[in-house]
């Protein structure tokens, strides 16, 4: 009888350990404040409607991008 309880005590502190639940980082400030406004339009682009708004959005912040062609120069 003694050896039974002994294991239900160890079965108990098994159940008794929770996982801690690691909180995630926003991406938006790993980069820094320079990259911010191009990672908010690349998560609109993922289906949050706003398809208008993020054109003139690369075109007004991201000029050297939209018109980068290195076969051209």
């Amino acid at each position: 009888m003694g050896e039974e309880g002994q294991k239900e005590e160890k079965g108990k502190k098994k159940k008794k350990k929770k996982k801690k639940k690691k909180k995630k980082k926003k991406k938006n400030n790993s980069h820094g404040l320079r990259y911010r406004q191009f990672n908010r339009t690349m998560s609109e682009k993922k289906g949050h409607n706003n398809s208008s708004n993020i054109n003139n959005n690369d075109r007004s912040h991201f000029h050297h991008l939209v018109n980068w062609h290195p076969r051209e120069h």
